[in-house]
């Protein structure tokens, strides 16, 4: 439940969320043999309030209450507030600073159904609590668009299963994540072009994250690049591009030895023509991975196969060329 009310230069939005889940998962004969049952109650308000002309301030505020029964019948009840606030000063018509400080609570909560029965929560588990901050920028002239951010996060208390026994759910340390985002695009008649960049730092308690260590947490990934072209050839037919390119890591250092991880650069080709008036009828004809590269994603498992005592230990190969088509109705 969600409602937004304005009280001279004050924009008010309030609600209530809930959300309740439950996993279960077991042979044929007793499909509930291991189950967990949890739920998240929230109440959020938030204030946007231009102070001036320029400035634009907003701030608010949450309240969760997360409670689980894991499947050993531990019983786990967190609760808390999050607060934020950020501001925005538009420095000219085209040049606006952006400015913001988030906070955030997550409790213990229920787990895949393939993960169930894998490993356990740790008696005395934590929730997780983060930390945002960010600065920014964002310019538009004419079809010109670039932004920009910095922002530093950090969890305390992070949660996640360690490799290796007992399979346990623990708070693992501090997560620090740092990174920049830079965005550009330009549009012109039926041409909109685009770069964008991101560069991100992540570590556990100074120690840098892979996937296969830390079971999911994060992983560490290269400079990425993603570039984009997209023109209209009519009012229903649009033709595109879209690249994306992630710079190689070096001397990754895990528990175990030290590993690269390879670059790659990948294109895919895409035409989407909306077949009835409104948008109710869409075709996208998307070509992915246009010259059948083949590549593991910084995001999936790393290659642990060249330090002895883990050969087979790696992520699985991306899809290669791949035709797919899609359509969406809007009824």
């Amino acid at each position: 439940m969600r409602n937004t009310s304005e009280f001279g230069a004050h924009r008010l939005t309030y609600g209530i969320d809930y959300r309740d889940d439950k996993t279960s998962l077991g042979p044929a004969g007793d499909r509930d043999l291991d189950q967990e049952e949890g739920s998240v109650l929230g109440f959020y308000v938030q204030d946007s309030y231009r102070l001036t002309e320029r400035l634009l301030f907003d701030m608010g505020v949450r309240y969760d209450r997360y409670r689980l029964y894991d499947r050993d019948g531990q019983d786990f009840a967190d609760a808390g507030f999050s607060p934020n606030l950020s501001l925005r000063y538009q420095v000219t018509p085209q040049l606006a600073l952006l400015a913001g400080h988030s906070q955030a609570l997550r409790g213990v909560q229920v787990r895949d159904a393939f993960k169930l029965d894998a490993a356990a929560n740790e008696a005395d588990l934590d929730a997780e609590k983060a930390r945002t901050n960010e600065l920014g920028f964002e310019f538009r002239e004419g079809g010109l668009e670039l932004s920009g951010k910095f922002y530093d996060t950090r969890i305390r208390d992070a949660i996640y299963d360690p490799s290796g026994r007992p399979n346990l759910y623990v708070n693992g340390g501090t997560l620090k994540s740092r990174g920049v985002l830079l965005q550009s695009a330009y549009h012109w008649q039926q041409l909109s072009v685009g770069l964008s960049f991101h560069h991100n730092d992540i570590e556990l308690d100074g120690d840098d994250l892979n996937v296969y260590e830390h079971n999911g947490l994060g992983t560490t990934l290269g400079d990425t690049w993603i570039g984009f072209a997209d023109y209209r050839v009519g009012d229903r037919l649009n033709l595109g591009w879209q690249g994306r390119f992630v710079q190689a890591v070096d001397s990754l250092h895990t528990g175990v030895g030290t590993l690269n991880k390879p670059g790659y650069g990948v294109h895919d080709l895409y035409a989407q023509w909306a077949a009835l008036p409104d948008e109710r009828l869409v075709l996208n004809l998307t070509l992915k991975n246009v010259f059948d590269k083949q590549y593991l994603d910084h995001a999936s498992n790393e290659d642990f196969e060249r330090i002895p005592g883990y050969e087979g230990v790696r992520g699985s190969y991306e899809s290669g060329r791949e035709l797919r088509l899609g359509v969406a109705l809007r009824i």
